[in-house]
């Protein structure tokens, strides 16, 4: 039994870990001591208390600490005891580890067999045995469109859950300048204004083109979140960061000329921006194509990379191969 747990699960990422593990037939779950502020309908079993933890860690072989959290060590009256012979395992995967890594690696390294990294940025700095693992979304709940209706205009979509996270000096700008070429939905609501998880992906869905909320250069991330995924997955062209995409193909044994069309940056789905000028060169490459079938490709193509590399199943058995195997201490009877 491999338990996901987490104080706050960010992005519902452990609780999608755990979906990916039990697709492929490995029994897993995810638990969290707080429901997840965007309302995900399905997310990681929350308990409060020392007690519930336990009960958790009593019946797992394997933990795994989401978000450079060691949950037990923040529990009071936690019976440390109850870890003995539990194989540990640790995810790091944003701003926290990225700030506080020289700490974190001193709690975590003597512990853990390995450590699963989201971004590669994140991927020297000193983590026990890194593995990199992007997160998994669910192909099957986000379905894209079956059609798109023909506008004079197409829509840009751009939701960021905080205007100081996101591009919106970039994109305010730009609305105004492209405005005789697109139309800009920029927020939900008001700026900034949090939205729960569904309404936020219908938002999406109901657009041409999702630009993420991009960092910017000065940011030293610069790597697409799961935002990127459920927008691909639903079939819409997704503009983001993705610094580290050349090694994202080495990694991930990416056959570059499975990408029908030549703009597109390498073969995976996203319309890759790294400096703020490369949003607007994409909008008009896909303005330039409005008459071909362009847009259908990308979309299409997107769709297909997320469900071959980023589905369930494809996480879960990436997982049980380059984090849960016999070289990082882990022994299996049968998995199907």
């Amino acid at each position: 039994m491999i338990s996901f747990l987490a104080l706050d699960d960010w992005a519902n990422v452990g609780y999608t870990y755990a979906q990916a593990l039990k697709s492929i037939g490995v029994e897993a779950e995810a638990y969290a001591m707080r429901p997840h502020a965007f309302q995900y309908p399905l997310q990681a079993k929350c308990g409060l208390g020392t007690k519930f933890i336990e009960a958790i860690v009593e019946k797992s072989d394997i933990l795994v600490y989401m978000h450079s959290v060691f949950l037990p060590g923040e529990l009071p009256g936690f019976h440390m005891d109850l870890l003995k012979d539990k194989k540990e395992v640790v995810f790091h995967g944003g701003s926290y580890y990225r700030a506080y890594y020289k700490h974190l690696n001193e709690v975590f390294n003597p512990r853990v067999q390995c450590s699963i990294i989201q971004t590669r940025d994140l991927f020297n700095l000193g983590a026990k045995n890194p593995i990199w693992v992007l997160p998994a979304v669910d192909i099957q709940k986000l379905q894209p469109k079956r059609t798109r209706p023909l506008r004079t205009k197409l829509i840009v979509g751009h939701f960021p859950s905080s205007p100081l996270k996101g591009t919106i000096q970039y994109i305010l700008p730009l609305s105004y300048k492209m405005s005789d070429k697109f139309f800009f939905k920029i927020g939900n609501g008001y700026i900034g204004e949090r939205v729960d998880w569904e309404t936020n992906i219908k938002n999406i869905s109901d657009c041409d083109i999702y630009i993420e909320a991009l960092h910017i250069p000065a940011i030293p991330c610069q790597e697409f979140g799961v935002t990127a995924l459920e927008a691909s997955a639903l079939g819409v062209p997704t503009i983001t960061n993705f610094k580290s995409i050349d090694k994202y193909i080495e990694e991930y044994k990416i056959n570059k000329s499975l990408s029908p069309f030549h703009m597109v940056n390498g073969s995976c789905g996203l319309l890759v921006a790294n400096v703020p000028e490369q949003i607007e060169n994409w909008l008009n490459i896909i303005y330039d194509h409005r008459e071909t079938n362009l847009l259908n490709e990308i979309s299409a193509f997107a769709r297909d990379w997320v469900a071959k590399y980023h589905s369930y199943e494809a996480v879960g058995w990436r997982l049980m191969k380059k984090v849960f195997n016999e070289e990082n201490g882990f022994y299996w009877t049968s998995v199907r």
